[in-house]
């Protein structure tokens, strides 16, 4: 599983742009099964808005809340990282 933590945009934009990246790089070859496990293992937390939303303390517990409540997870993405520290 993947958590993808955005500090620049909302999640609904977010997955307009992942389900437009996936379309591009595979271009209907996903079977739905595929496609199913691929939404599925990706997880979007969305802090557009929120003010010092910084790497730490309470940000920080957030991520490990959110990954231990999906078994955990394989990757972090923090995007972007900058606003983060």
């Amino acid at each position: 599983p993947v958590i993808f933590v955005s500090r620049e945009d909302d999640r609904e934009e977010m997955q307009r742009r992942l389900h437009a990246a996936v379309a591009a790089r595979f271009s209907g070859l996903l079977r739905p099964d595929q496609r199913e496990l691929l939404t599925r293992n990706l997880h979007i937390a969305d802090l557009f808005g929120l003010r010092n939303a910084r790497l730490g303390g309470p940000m920080t517990e957030l991520i490990c809340e959110s990954a231990q409540q999906i078994g955990g997870s394989g990757l972090i993405v923090l995007d972007p990282l900058g606003k983060c520290l």
